[in-house]
């Protein structure tokens, strides 16, 4: 295992606890990766939700706060029938807290009778899992207050449920996977009649052409990567699949200016619950965090808010728990990917139908711009700046992920002493403010809050090479 700069990476765990299983390139990189590994662009996805009245979906989720987030989403859509919610006790929440804040988000909407399952909290094969901190944090959503009391949940494990309800549907209803396979994977092993009973699969994960997420393997995403034995049986199936990489969610930062979007108008319960939760994890809209399972939600009903690309895509199973949960490519079953997004045609369908009307995309004002590449790093902004809030683009072009710190100096530390240090823990001298993920290929918002005069610095962390990627000299008004 890769050693973790761990004073570093706390307060990123404290920011990121609700991560799920988590870059614009630059138009001529994107292109130039994409002709590398695309056969055939498509406008319709094969395994998106067909036109009718009301399709029937099951939603398996790991209960993060992006699921938090994108099944009132569906709730609001009139023509999406939700039939089940599983809790895939692999991801984010344990079973206890999951089962706990699916049935309030279906009361917000008046959905108390839609079954609500838990399956097993250990994967099929292995002990990868999501950090301890991020899964016991997922309590301060069950305990909030913010969600009514809902429904009761069902005696049936997870997949049995799963098998009921698409062999009981008079339309074979599509998967929607949103954490680890664990639930689908086990109830195909004990319903081998539950292909035939299925539409298809849709499910958010993997990682193509930027980097992954996770912290062992940093080539895969964290839904690819808990349970890899249970992504490739899913993979195996005949049924139609469609996945959203971060390939798209990267380009779909969630930011303050979204919040304060959302904030005017709160029209409906769903949207009001969505706000109170995210304002739950102010820390999510300023730190560089990507709306993953919230986009995968809408695009498998807007399928147009994504660029698709039919690819053979496979799950990397061998190597140990270092490689194995990597989305590979030009092998293996046909799917179709999600390698875009549009960001503003995102923002205005969720924001519409959340709030039932008419909302645009958020504008993004910022202060400055931070430009990554594998050849440097530049800074386009201001030297000198007022105290208070101070919000940066971030364009990741590398194809590394890092980790963006704000901080000062203390106990007489200077810059030379900063610029001589080359470890990427914590210099002890150094006191520290916001952090941001920086996902490799991402074009990301982060909000920094200057409240300490003085020479105050911007450091990036390469977690890949461990190395400091990049630091830069501020001075705030006194």
């Amino acid at each position: 295992m890769r050693s973790t700069p761990s004073r570093w990476l706390v307060p990123l765990a404290v920011i990121s606890m609700l991560v799920p299983g988590c870059g614009d390139a630059g138009d001529g990189a994107t292109d130039a990766t994409l002709a590398a590994t695309t056969t055939t662009t498509t406008s319709v996805v094969p395994a998106s939700v067909p036109s009718l009245d009301a399709f029937p979906i099951i939603i398996d989720t790991d209960v993060s706060l992006d699921d938090a987030m994108a099944i009132p989403y569906l709730l609001r859509r009139p023509d999406i029938e939700i039939l089940a919610v599983t809790v895939s006790g692999t991801g984010v929440a344990y079973c206890e807290d999951g089962v706990s804040i699916v049935p309030g988000l279906l009361a917000v909407s008046g959905a108390e009778s839609v079954p609500v399952a838990c399956g097993s909290e250990v994967p099929v094969d292995g002990s990868n899992g999501f950090p301890a901190a991020w899964r016991s944090g997922m309590n301060a959503m069950a305990t909030s207050g913010i969600l009514p009391p809902g429904g009761s949940v069902a005696a049936a494990t997870a997949s049995d449920l799963i098998a009921q309800v698409a062999h009981d549907s008079p339309v074979p209803p599509m998967m929607l996977l949103l954490g680890p396979h664990t639930n689908l994977a086990q109830a195909l092993r004990d319903h081998p009649d539950l292909e035939t009973d299925l539409a298809g699969v849709f499910m958010m994960g993997g990682a193509v052409d930027p980097a992954g997420n996770t912290l062992e393997n940093p080539n895969a995403e964290w839904n690819l990567w808990i349970d890899p034995v249970t992504d490739a049986e899913v993979l195996a199936t005949d049924l139609p699949v469609s996945i959203v990489p971060l390939d798209a969610t990267n380009r779909v930062p969630m930011t303050s200016f979204f919040a304060d979007q959302l904030a005017a108008h709160l029209t409906t319960p769903e949207a009001q619950a969505v706000y109170d939760l995210l304002m739950l994890n102010p820390g999510s809209v300023a730190s560089g965090l990507s709306f993953w399972n919230q986009f995968a939600a809408v695009a498998m009903v807007e399928p147009d808010v994504a660029v698709w690309h039919d690819l053979d895509v496979t799950v990397l199973q061998g190597g140990g728990p270092p490689s194995a949960g990597t989305l590979a490519t030009g092998i293996g079953r046909p799917a179709s990917v999600a390698m875009a997004a549009d960001r503003e045609a995102f923002e205005t369908e969720y924001l519409t139908t959340l709030t039932s009307e008419a909302v645009a995309a958020s504008e993004w004002q910022t202060d400055a711009t931070l430009t990554i590449s594998s050849e440097g790093w530049a800074y386009d902004g201001p030297t000198t700046v007022a105290p208070g809030q101070f919000t940066m683009i971030v364009e990741n072009h590398s194809e590394h992920s890092m980790i963006a710190a704000h901080g000062w100096l203390v106990d007489g530390a200077t810059w030379e002493d900063l610029e001589a240090y080359t470890s990427i823990e914590q210099p002890p001298w150094m006191e520290l403010g916001s952090f941001a993920t920086v996902d490799s290929r991402i074009e990301t918002i982060w909000t920094i809050d200057f409240s300490v005069p003085g020479l105050n610095v911007l450091v990036g962390l390469d977690l890949v090479t461990e190395r400091v990627a990049w630091r830069y000299p501020l001075n705030v008004e006194g």
